[in-house]
C-alpha cells in the first residue's frame, strides 16, 4: 500500500512540475524556439511545405489555417524558397509561447522577407502557433549596400545556409 501511495504521489508531483514548465516562461528555452523555428524555415526553403504544415504547426493553427491555404501563402511569397540566409531579430518569452522575428535574406545579405512566428509547446514538442510574413521591401525601404553593410545591421548572428 505504501508503494502504490509513493507512486501516486511521485506521479503527481511529477504532473504539477510538468504543467509549471509549460506555463512558467522562466523554463522556456531560447535554442529550442531557435530550432524549430529555423527548422520550419528550411523545410519550407525545400520545398517541403506538406512536411511544415503537418509536423510542425499546432493543432489551432491547423484549425485556423487550412493546407491549402497555408500552400497558397507559401507559393504567394517566393523568398520562402530562394532565401540565402536567416537573421533572427528577437525573441521573447510570453506565458504560454514564445514569439521569434527575424528576416529572410538574399545572396547579397539584403533582407527580403520579414518573419514572426508564435511558438508553442504542444505534446512535449515546440510547434508554430501562429504565422506572418510580409516581404521586406513593404516595411523598410531598401537600399542597395554591400552584403558586409548588411551583415551589421542584424542584431544577432547571421546564419547563412550552406
Amino acid at each position: 500500500m505504501v508503494g502504490k501511495f509513493l507512486v501516486f504521489l511521485f506521479l503527481s508531483l511529477s504532473l504539477s512540475l510538468q504543467g509549471q514548465a509549460f506555463s512558467s516562461s522562466r523554463n522556456f528555452t531560447t535554442i529550442s524556439v531557435l530550432e524549430t523555428a529555423t527548422t520550419h524555415l528550411k523545410t519550407l526553403q525545400k520545398g517541403d511545405i506538406l512536411t511544415a504544415y503537418r509536423k510542425m504547426t499546432s493543432q489551432e493553427f491547423k484549425a485556423n489555417t487550412s493546407l491549402i491555404k497555408f500552400i497558397e501563402m507559401v507559393k504567394s511569397l517566393p523568398e520562402f524558397t530562394t532565401f540565402e540566409g536567416i537573421c533572427l531579430q528577437a525573441i521573447s518569452f510570453e506565458t504560454c509561447a514564445a514569439v521569434w522575428e527575424g528576416t529572410l535574406h538574399d545572396k547579397y545579405g539584403l533582407p527580403t522577407l520579414s518573419v514572426h512566428y508564435s511558438i508553442i509547446i504542444e505534446d512535449g514538442h515546440w510547434v508554430i502557433q501562429t504565422m506572418k510574413a510580409a516581404p521586406y521591401a513593404q516595411q523598410k525601404t531598401l537600399v542597395a549596400e554591400p552584403m558586409e553593410q548588411s551583415k551589421k545591421q542584424c542584431r544577432r548572428p547571421y546564419v547563412r545556409n550552406s
